[in-house]
């Protein structure tokens, strides 16, 4: 054989296995991108997809362009579905769910800027935490996060290790739904229990086994005001953006389960409130200025809150923060004054709007209906020093 036709051969295999590849990533499509084949026992369940969620996530939201986007960590990713009819407007707008694991301030804050830049958003859902919300500098990973080219989605290595792992794992369940919610531990029920008896035992060992043993005290605190101030750049920018695109906000403050809850208020009990008084200032200033935006606080002793934790038989909860969508949809109806009641399940307040003139009011309402519900359910208490010994 001659070097000419030995070259010919070598480059015709070469092109023959890449046209191969590229057409069993365009089939199989392990990361959703294409969308348009789906074959139970084949592709449909798409197992690759969480190991690969923060590079393939912003592309699909780039060329879907939704209008109704959540975002925020894994907390809000698991625990709303953005296909929800109140999120949608009934199906009028297209929702998405923007959310990622181990997401903190600094990835939300990018993942909103990159979305302003890449959709015409109407709605958006934001999942935060009670802490400094900071002015990010997003120029570099908002350059990453577009960076994945469609060729690499059918040609790359990884494209067809996912590929060929994605057809021998449909026996699996899936991680996420097509709109990007993610299904997290849902499916391990049995895991719950010892999440819970595990979490709190970290957090004896960052306390240095200074963590409450039962609930502190069941007294009510009076109020006062922060005296210093706190880093809201970054959150006073952010809704300055979405006021100038006229885009409906609804900042949500992540609920934890009442049990972390009480472990969280043996550090501090103003600090949570502090904070809050804090963004709902920001918020109050952002509406002056013509925004649509809402701070809502969902933590409380409603029986969402307060399940009791037992393996196979929790129903709202995966572990200490991480809530289903069954909880998710009740607060997206809140958020969207889908209900005009604000406990679903009748026994306590779950789910408010926190302005700078309320949240005294609320922080004293909180602790009342603590003290009370300490006081009339023993079991509680007893669940919270079995997890804490």
């Amino acid at each position: 054989m001659n070097e000419r036709r030995y070259f010919i051969i070598c480059l015709t295999s070469l092109s023959a296995l890449l046209a191969l590849t590229g057409l069993l990533n365009r089939v199989v499509d392990p990361f959703w991108y294409y969308r348009d084949v789906n074959i139970d026992g084949f592709n449909a369940i798409k197992t690759q997809f969480t190991n690969y969620e923060r590079h393939v996530k912003p592309i699909i939201l780039r060329e879907t362009k939704p209008d109704a986007v959540i975002f925020s960590s894994s907390v809000l990713e698991a625990g709303m579905n953005p296909a929800h009819p109140a999120f949608t407007h009934d199906g009028v707008y297209h929702g998405y769910n923007f959310g990622m694991q181990a997401a903190w301030w600094d990835r939300v804050y990018c993942n909103i800027e990159y979305a302003l830049a890449n959709t015409n958003l109407k709605t958006v859902v934001i999942g935060i935490l009670p802490e400094p919300l900071p002015s990010i500098d997003c120029s570099s990973r908002i350059t990453e996060m577009g960076a994945i080219q469609s060729s690499q989605l059918l040609f790359s290595f990884d494209a067809l290790k996912a590929s060929i792992r994605t057809m021998a794992q449909q026996n699996k369940r899936p991680t996420h739904t097509l709109d990007g919610m993610l299904f997290y531990h849902r499916y391990q029920s049995d895991k719950i229990e010892a999440s819970f008896a595990d979490e709190f035992y970290k957090n004896r060992i960052r306390s240095k086994g200074k963590a409450c043993q039962k609930p502190r005290s069941t007294g009510i605190p009076s109020w006062a005001p922060p005296n210093n101030e706190v880093d809201m750049r970054g959150l006073q920018k952010l809704l300055g953006q979405l006021i100038e695109r006229k885009v409906e906000v609804k900042l949500v403050i992540y609920p934890m389960h009442a049990l972390w809850m009480e472990l969280m208020l043996c550090d501090d009990l103003h600090k949570r409130w502090h904070l809050m008084y804090s963004m709902a200032k920001v918020v109050s200033d952002g509406n002056e200025q013509g925004g649509n935006i809402e701070l809502w606080d969902f933590q409380g002793f409603s029986s969402g809150l307060v399940e009791k934790i037992s393996n196979n038989e929790t129903k709202y909860w995966q572990d200490f923060g991480h809530f289903n969508y069954e909880l998710g949809d009740i607060m997206l109806d809140l958020l969207y004054h889908r209900l005009n009641f604000m406990d679903p399940w009748g026994d306590d307040v779950f789910g408010i709007k926190i302005t700078p003139e309320s949240l005294p009011e609320r922080f004293t309402d909180f602790f009342q209906r603590r003290r009370d519900f300490i006081k009339r359910n023993s079991e509680f208490v007893q669940e919270f020093e079995r997890f804490s010994h």
